[in-house]
């Protein structure tokens, strides 16, 4: 996948002329800006909605998620296993770069002839693969090198994610309501049954997307969001905040999943009937050497409503998608404090602090267990991993 999308981004732009061009066009066109400093969180793009707002997602993607936990887990150690997140951040950081001047070149290469205005290309998600045919055909395979590297890319994320779910579909829901264990052909029917309905849900799934707006950046965010935030809420509950019991946490947590999808599902059908619209950079056919009918857009169904008129529905609904794991995680840990007036409180004093955070043990006096330093408890927990592995 990287190496299909360097290949592109080195010819591309040796073909346009340079970075300095590329930097060049999408400065002049306003592409490239500095994000707004405002509080509006209905601002889609801000420094607030950028700083806060990524900083709960990427916490939740890498501590709450169960691919990431599960790929945590299977190391054999703690420090393998920060070696394998710093080894993601690093990898995440080049491919999120690689695709952000990769969207720089396009536009940079079509900046005076926009393939969607003049019907070149029918959608948004055409434009790379246009693109790759246009730069990449003077090589034989090219085309489906890159092609090959799309789908290994979406293939492994597939297998990991169908993988993940199965898992805790039988530890969660089937063994812990099974008063005997399952054998290992249950076990193996059971896995299979589930990533296969899983896959067919997803395939089904694939056909309402053409009618949930056409930013899948902000589709797919906006999906991991409703649940990411609450779930993000219940490990910081329970790492950090030792006077929650379960009750007040998944009450929070319920209550938060709750709104975000009320709040999700609204922009969404509000971007799909056109009521909710954001502003597009203006495009340019000037350069066009080829005759075309250039496609008319409609703007009859949009509604623009003034900020200082909105209600505080229409002014929810309109909240940056960035926002969103960061409103899940706040409203779901706000609703566990007020459940907790009815449900009770832990004793922190009763609790063993090995359960929490060492940041937290800092502040918060446990009950009195053997004083064990980090760095021990991190070889107890890898000797015993080994001395289980060498049984098994």
């Amino acid at each position: 996948m990287v190496g299909a999308i360097i290949c592109v981004v080195v010819k591309g732009t040796i073909d346009v002329g340079g970075l300095g061009v590329v930097l060049e066009r999408n400065w002049m066109t306003g592409r490239i800006e500095y994000p707004e400093l405002t509080w509006d969180p209905t601002t889609r793009v801000s420094l607030l909605s950028i700083m806060l707002g990524t900083t709960f997602y990427y916490t939740q993607v890498n501590c709450g998620n169960q691919v990431i936990v599960q790929r945590y887990l299977a190391l054999p150690s703690v420090k393998q296993a920060k070696k394998a997140c710093l080894n993601y951040i690093i990898g995440i950081i080049t491919i999120n770069i690689l695709c952000i001047y990769n969207g720089l070149l396009i536009f940079a290469k079509y900046y005076d002839c926009d393939p969607l205005t003049t019907k070149l290309a029918k959608a948004k998600d055409q434009m790379v693969p246009l693109m790759v045919m246009e730069t990449l055909q003077f090589l034989p395979g090219m085309a489906g090198l890159f092609v090959a590297g799309v789908f290994s890319a979406a293939l492994s994320s597939l297998s990991t994610g169908l993988n993940s779910l199965a898992a805790v579909f039988l530890e969660d829901y089937i063994k812990p309501y099974r008063n005997e264990p399952l054998t290992e052909r249950q076990t193996a029917w059971i896995l299979r049954s589930t990533v296969v309905f899983i896959g067919v849900l997803s395939v089904v799934l694939v056909f309402g997307i053409q009618f949930l707006g056409h930013n899948v950046i902000q589709l797919w965010t906006t999906l991991v969001s409703v649940t990411g935030g609450p779930l993000l809420s219940l490990f910081l509950m329970g790492l950090l905040m030792p006077w929650f019991n379960s009750k007040s946490a998944v009450s929070g947590c319920l209550v938060a999943f709750a709104t975000m999808t009320w709040i999700c599902v609204k922009c969404q059908v509000a971007l799909a009937t056109g009521e909710l619209e954001y502003p597009e950079k203006p495009l340019s056919t000037e350069g066009c050497t080829y005759d075309f009918e250039p496609v008319t857009k409609t703007l009859a169904n949009s509604t623009l409503i003034d900020k200082g008129s909105k209600t505080f529905a229409q002014y929810i609904y309109q909240m940056s998608f960035l926002l969103y794991a960061a409103a899940g995680c706040l409203t779901s840990i706000v609703v566990a404090h007020l459940a907790s007036l009815v449900f009770g409180r832990n004793d922190p004093s009763k609790m063993n602090r090995r359960l929490f955070s060492p940041f937290i043990r800092k502040f918060i006096k446990f009950e009195d267990y053997e004083s064990v330093n980090e760095k021990d408890e991190y070889e107890k927990v890898e000797l015993v991993y080994e001395v289980d592995s060498k049984k098994n």
